[in-house]
């Protein structure tokens, strides 16, 4: 499982993070390198509540990072966008809470797989749901 320390905070990222302390969440629109946001133990208070980050550099670097604080536990999913279909993937938006942005950009992929009720033929089922940006009016 990956920690925030994971992360790495040399990088310029997209998107937003919200901290237990805030009404509103730390964001990030043009590309921003996170290291004093990303530098917090993941014992300290405040903590991260929930955080989604998107980075794309020259040189192949595409990745997207998804932070939730649950349980007392956080849960940080790294997703590298290069090992995906994108021809296999929809966009997504949805309106964001406390965001300047007009909406949250995500792109869902598809897995194929093989379903007993359609006689063992292969099938698409949701996979992964994969922060990409903001989009504004």
């Amino acid at each position: 499982m990956k920690k925030i320390v994971d992360i790495p905070n040399d990088k310029k990222y997209i998107g937003y993070i919200w901290m237990s302390d805030s009404d509103c969440p730390l964001e990030f629109h043009n590309p921003t390198v996170l290291n004093r946001e990303l530098s917090i133990d993941e014992n300290d208070n405040p903590f991260i509540i929930e955080g989604q980050l998107y980075c794309k550099e020259e040189g192949g670097f595409e990745k997207s990072y998804s932070i939730k604080y649950t349980d007392g536990a956080y849960i940080v999913t790294e997703y590298d966008l290069n090992e995906f279909h994108r021809d296999k993937a929809s966009i997504k938006f949805f309106i964001p809470n406390r965001i300047k942005a007009s909406k949250l950009k995500f792109e869902q992929y598809w897995k194929s797989e093989p379903d007993e009720l359609c006689e063992g033929m292969e099938v698409f089922n949701p996979g992964p749901l994969v922060f990409v940006g903001f989009e504004y009016k």
